[in-house]
């Protein structure tokens, strides 16, 4: 509804206002009237007698309505849904015919690099921020839109650090933990094996137990940072199902004279359980 207000020039005495809508007479006698029911292209009058002098009448000059809908609330057409955080970003809301201004609302702490009320902004998101959604709205031809679009936003999970567990002597390994430190930006981490090694236990965490079986042979293990929005680059960790190569073999290496024994031995390798010795050249047995 709208109000209407007829106003009276010259010596008038006693004016009495009969309303028209589309000639129809509605209302009541007065100079304002609320005006209900239009529809586009309604005519509005009000015709005034002077029942004072003469009964003068003199109808208004005719107000013709145009009716706008409530405009729906525009969607963003263009900008990510993955962010870095503290680069500046620009999104972009759908057209609506009549547009006075577009409203956003970002995450708290998000900063906008010029106007908040056109059809494209730019923004810079706080080095805080996770995840949250963004929100759009319009005011076109007077009318605003009395709902919002949502969108939502997440930063990039960083780069998951060096993988921390064994890489070798992994056949027929059961529950070998792995682990990294936590990741900016993530909430949840996601962990896969190789093939012949399977998750134990599924996690979402900063650690991993893999189960290695006997069929295993070579492969990596890759984890990265996500938060229900985005998820972030991998991390890998190559591992094996032999035990690494051994270290220097200490022992006297000259002036052999038999039928003398002699000792020769290795530092430990992790994993391994047992150790193969063997001797190339002639004379000599283990």
């Amino acid at each position: 509804s709208i109000t209407g207000t007829a106003t009276v020039a010259g010596n008038v005495g006693a004016p009495v206002f009969s309303w028209r809508k589309n000639g129809v007479a509605f209302g009541n006698n007065s100079a304002t009237q609320v005006i209900s029911g239009l529809t586009n292209g309604t005519v509005i009058t009000c015709v005034v007698t002077d029942a004072a002098t003469c009964a003068r009448t003199v109808t208004s000059n005719p107000v013709t309505i145009t009716v706008f809908s409530i405009p729906l609330p525009p969607a963003i057409t263009s900008g990510p849904s993955c962010v870095t955080n503290g680069v500046a970003t620009t999104y972009t809301a759908a057209t609506v015919a009549g547009a006075n201004s577009y409203g956003w609302s970002f995450p708290s702490g998000t900063v906008f690099n010029g106007a908040n009320n056109t059809q494209t902004v730019f923004v810079t998101f706080p080095a805080t921020f996770k995840t949250g959604t963004i929100h759009t709205s319009v005011t076109a031809n007077g009318c605003p839109s009395i709902t919002s679009s949502s969108f939502l936003v997440g930063a990039i999970p960083s780069l998951p650090g060096t993988i921390s567990g064994p890489t070798s002597g992994l056949c027929l390994a059961f529950n070998k933990s792995y682990s990294i430190a936590a990741v900016a930006n993530a909430s949840t981490y996601i962990w896969t094996a190789p093939s012949g090694a399977t998750i134990q236990n599924p996690s979402s965490t900063t650690t991993q137990l893999i189960h290695f079986s006997n069929t295993f042979s070579s492969g990596n293990i890759t984890v990265k940072g996500a938060n229900g929005v985005c998820q972030g680059s991998a991390r890998s960790l190559t591992v094996t199902g032999t035990p690494a190569q051994p270290g220097a073999i200490t022992g006297q290496t000259s002036g052999m004279i038999a039928p003398t024994g002699k000792n020769y031995s290795i530092a430990p390798v992790a994993t391994a359980t047992s150790y193969s010795w063997t001797v190339s050249g002639g004379g000599a047995t283990i």
